[in-house]
């Protein structure tokens, strides 16, 4: 009987998932990826009607099979890889999260780019899409790629385009124009407010210009004065929540007029709009790790539309600040185009050797 060793076992894994093409060595989020794309989807498919999944019952299958495999994809008391990898194919919308516990894979669809490269996305593992579709099918990150001059093929075999900006979210073209023109209909809302708590915390970037957004909340006891204009504040209590206002310095700094947020609002979004409009914007860094590979660090959290662009396009090495994403160089130009949309400040530096 031959007896294989770990690594020899994750090579021969690599290859029967059809990841063995890819330019770099797939990670093991890329490798949980293929295990729960192929669980759900088979799960799904299992009758001659498409069946909703539990999501205990993917996780529970996926652990079994992953569990030889070592330590990287096995839970801890901190972290469970294989939940944090099914949110990551939810937010790049291979899978679709139904509530109350089910999911299932997303359909198949084809997006473009703005550089021209095409991606496929959809929630069948990368075996049966080669399976499928032949050698066509190539890795890309943390998603699948085909060519330009094959897409035809995959039109005639019923899989359809999806917009671009439809997939990845809406980016706002002027951060800034988007900010103010929310604070011009937020000022239009405004309420006394029926708060006398001063228990809240100011969004000041120009207070504090440090690059972490979350040191620019600043406690409004804290406050030497009011701020004339509008403002964007929070009550940490059981859960966040965030308004507009505008606040007043009579005996403390307090609440004067208020406006609560819409809920479609992201508030992410909001906080770069802000730092963009005061020119109080944060940095990135940007390392180039060898001739094909690059990596972006932020200090703070990013909207769902950038966070979707890079998990796709690349490596989420770090989920927790610092956010570190690795990536090929290919991809440089469209996650960078789509960063600086939020008014971010990339350095770039070069790692010697």
């Amino acid at each position: 009987m031959h007896v294989i060793n770990t690594q020899q076992a994750l090579k021969k894994i690599i290859h029967n998932l059809g990841l063995s093409g890819s330019e770099t060595t797939p990670t093991s989020d890329q490798i949980i990826a293929e295990y729960l794309r192929h669980a759900l989807y088979t799960l799904s498919h299992s009758t001659t009607t498409v069946q909703r999944v539990f999501v205990t019952k993917l996780m529970n299958q996926v652990k079994r099979q992953l569990n030889p495999l070592g330590q990287n994809f096995q839970e801890t008391d901190s972290d469970d890889p294989i939940r944090h990898v099914l949110d990551q194919l939810k937010q790049v919308g291979d899978v679709a999260e139904l509530g109350n516990g089910y999911w299932l894979p997303a359909p198949l669809r084809l997006v473009r780019l703005h550089n021209g490269q095409i991606l496929l996305i959809g929630g069948m593992d990368t075996k049966s899409l080669q399976t499928r579709f032949g050698k066509r099918i190539q890795p890309t990150g943390f998603v699948r790629s085909v060519q330009s001059k094959d897409t035809a093929h995959f039109v005639r075999k019923g899989i359809d385009w999806q917009g671009f900006e439809d997939w990845v979210g809406e980016a706002e073209a002027d951060i800034c124009s988007w900010t103010r023109n929310l604070l011009d209909d937020a000022r239009k809302r405004l309420n006394p407010s029926g708060s006398d708590l001063t228990d809240f915390e100011v969004y000041m970037p120009r207070l504090c210009k440090t690059n972490l957004q979350y040191y620019r909340w600043i406690p409004a006891e804290k406050l030497a004065f009011a701020p004339k204009d509008i403002v964007l504040y929070r009550f940490k209590q059981t859960f966040v929540t965030y308004y507009l206002g505008m606040l007043t310095d009579e005996k403390s700094v307090r609440l004067h007029r208020e406006s609560r947020l819409e809920q479609d609002i992201e508030i992410r979004k909001l906080l770069y709009g802000l730092d963009a409009l005061y020119q109080c914007s944060t940095n990135a860094k940007f390392e180039l790790l060898d001739e094909k590979q690059g990596k972006l660090i932020f200090r703070s959290w990013l909207p769902t539309t950038q966070r979707r662009l890079l998990l796709a396009l690349g490596d989420e090495v770090h989920s927790r600040l610092p956010l570190v994403y690795e990536f090929s160089i290919d991809f440089k130009g469209e996650i960078f185009k789509h960063v600086q949309k939020l008014g971010i400040s990339i350095i770039e530096e070069k790692i010697d050797g």
